[in-house]
């Protein structure tokens, strides 16, 4: 890897390859396990062997977009939408985690519950979900908490069968 002259610039890099490293571990550990949905053959997606097309959009429920939405989380409108997205022939939503809002290196619970009851949701509808991290992380400096958090998070979600994808 080719790092930038500017010092910024390279614990910026850094931290996006360590990010990238470790989602690139977390699929690997959930493509290892025999119940895993979606697999990766050659450049393709495969699902139940056969040719998997993702269909995706970026989700926020309409009157609680960006961090709104996980303030106000609505189950009931989330499951109303994602029926609708389903209807839609889309099969994969992604949604963004404020890195601030969930508690940076202290992840709050109710935040990583409402995370899980997004995922049961999406998995109740026979969608997938493509899991944006770090949306508004801003220190590039301080990795230890950006590991913190990314561990926290993703404990106990790492094979839950909604996620295609940590991002």
């Amino acid at each position: 890897m080719v790092l930038p002259n500017n010092p910024r610039s390279k614990k910026r890099t850094l931290i996006n390859a360590l990010v990238y490293l470790v989602c690139i571990l977390l699929m690997q550990s959930c493509q290892s396990k025999a119940d895993a949905q979606i697999k990766i053959q050659g450049r393709a997606f495969q699902k139940e062997g056969l040719p998997f097309h993702l269909m995706g959009i970026n989700y926020y429920p309409q009157k609680t977009p960006w961090s709104l939405f996980w303030q106000n989380f609505d189950p009931t409108q989330t499951q109303q939408d994602l029926q609708q997205i389903h209807k839609l022939n889309f099969n994969t939503v992604r949604i963004f985690v404020p890195y601030t809002l969930f508690g940076a290196d202290q992840v709050k619970p109710e935040y990583a519950n409402k995370l899980k009851q997004f995922l049961d949701l999406i998995e109740q509808n026979n969608l997938h979900c493509i899991v944006t991290l770090f949306d508004f992380y801003t220190d590039y400096k301080d990795t230890e908490s950006a590991k913190k958090h990314l561990k926290t998070l993703t404990q106990g979600l790492e094979s839950h069968p909604a996620i295609l994808a940590w991002d």
